[in-house]
Formats: structure tokens, C-alpha cells, sequence
């Protein structure tokens, strides 16, 4: 039987043939909400032997086929009546491409995770400044928040808001010293502090990660002495501890944060 799904591309509707993929009525169902995944930030590209799904603004890309990347996928009996998947990124700490087998009850849930994690993605790299934005990705990346982490859609406990809030005090007291090196940014600066600084007990760990980031990342744009001051290694090594709940001693940690900082 020739079979077909509808892709929605450039805002016009195109016909795409599957009869060389030979999926199953079945598969056909589990492809429906892919088929039909419209979002402008990313387009479909018809590819003759896949659905090609591409982030716009980046190299993430999404793209299931019968034949796809079969060679780079591991083969064997447990390959029988599966979907071939590629899709990047593989997870939010890593750039790298997943290759897998994936059946018609699984296929969605990896679909929806990746676009969950590509706009995440995006919203980092949501600033005028590129440079901000590529410092704000690579401080999340140093944070290594699995997607499978339980936690990082939960609130940290008090006692790790507290010595972040105290961290984020001390910026607000003492950005103004780099006011001549630009005085728009750090009054962003210290607008962002004061923020993150009430939204702490509103906010996930991955939340938390990722105001942080874009923080230090402006912050960072200030000059090799406000990154000394405010964000160098052993700065970052105790907030990153402190959003991953690895701080054994928390009064010496609030207390080291300031002897760091005066």
C-alpha cells in the first residue's frame, strides 16, 4: 500500500512518500505528532529517505528513517520492526549526536525531549552580545545537570539559597566598582543579582544553573578583574557545589565566600 505523511514546511503542506521506508500502520500513528510538529524556530527539510527536523538558529537536528544512519546504529535482533532515530544534541551536557533504535511507544518521548532541550538551549544564547552568550553555555556545561537528574526540577533546599543568596548580596554591594568599564551592564548586573537573588525559592536547581551562567557570563564581559573578583575557579567551584548540594559545612562555606570576595 502507498503511504504518505503530510509535513508542514515553509508554512505550505507537502506531501512526503513512505512507501520506500515500508513503516507499519502502527509506526505510521507513532510518527503523527513528528509529521505534524510545527514551531517556529525550527523547519522540516524532506529528505528522500527520512523526516529531517532542523533548529534554525543552531546545528541541532532531529531525524528518524527505516534506513537513516542504520550503519552507525548497533544491529542485531533487537533492531526487528524499529524506527532508525539520530538526533543532536545527545543530552544539555554534551554536543554530541545519539544514534539509536527506537519502536513506536518510545519515539515521541525522545522527540519531546529534545525539543524541551534544544529551546532550553536557545534561551541562553537569547542575547545581543554572542560572546555572553557562548560564556552563559559554557558555564551551564560546567554545572553537568543530567536530563535524568530527579533533582533538577526541584527547588533547593534553604540552606543552599541562603549561601547562594549571600553570594549574589556581594555582587550587588560591589559591582558598582566596575562602573566605568560599563556602566549599562553593571547595572544589568546588578539587577540580574537582585532577581535570582528573590526568585531562589521559586526556582528549580536547572533554573538556578542557568541564571548563574548568563550571570557570570556578563560578568565575565567586564574584564579580567571583575572575573577575578566575582567569578574565578574556586568562586565557581563552591556555587556550583552549593546548586548541587555537595557542601558538607555550610557556615564555613558562607563564610569562605566572603573571605573570597573582601
Amino acid at each position: 500500500m502507498y503511504k504518505s505523511l503530510i509535513l508542514l514546511h515553509n508554512q505550505s503542506l507537502t506531501i512526503m512518500p513512505l512507501n520506500k521506508y515500508l513503516f507499519s500502520n502502527i509506526e505510521l500513528r507513532a510518527l503523527k505528532e513528528i509529521a505534524s510538529f510545527r514551531d517556529e524556530a525550527f523547519e522540516k527539510i524532506n529528505q528522500e529517505k527520512s523526516i529531517y527536523i532542523k533548529h534554525k538558529k543552531s546545528n541541532c537536528y532531529f531525524r528518524v528513517g527505516k534506513e537513516f544512519e542504520a550503519k552507525n546504529i548497533a544491529s542485531g535482533s533487537n533492531s526487528v520492526n524499529k524506527i532508525a532515530t539520530s538526533y543532536s544534541p545527545k543530552d544539555s551536557a554534551s554536543t554530541q549526536v545519539c544514534h539509536l533504535w527506537t519502536d513506536n511507544r518510545s519515539i515521541n518521548a525522545h522527540f519531546d525531549k529534545w525539543v524541551k532541550l534544544v529551546k532550553e538551549k536557545d534561551e541562553m544564547s537569547e542575547f545581543d552580545d554572542p560572546i555572553i552568550a557562548e560564556y552563559a553555555r559554557e558555564n551551564f556545561l560546567e554545572f553537568k545537570i543530567s536530563d535524568d537528574d530527579e533533582s533538577a526540577n526541584k527547588p533547593l533546599p534553604m540552606k543552599y539559597n541562603l549561601v547562594l543568596a549571600g553570594y549574589l548580596e556581594i555582587i550587588e554591594n560591589r559591582i558598582e566598582e566596575f562602573k566605568e568599564d560599563d556602566k549599562l551592564l553593571v547595572e544589568e548586573i546588578k539587577n540580574d543579582a537582585a532577581e535570582i537573588k528573590s526568585a531562589l525559592t521559586k526556582s528549580t536547581k536547572k533554573e538556578i544553573a542557568k541564571k548563574f551562567s548568563v550571570l557570570w557570563g556578563k560578568i565575565s564581559t567586564l574584564g579580567i578583574d571583575a572575573y577575578k573578583m566575582f567569578v574565578d575557579t574556586a568562586k565557581k567551584e563552591l556555587i556550583k557545589m552549593a546548586v548541587n548540594k555537595g557542601i558538607k559545612k555550610l557556615p564555613e562555606a558562607a563564610e569562605f565566600i566572603n573571605e573570597l570576595l573582601n
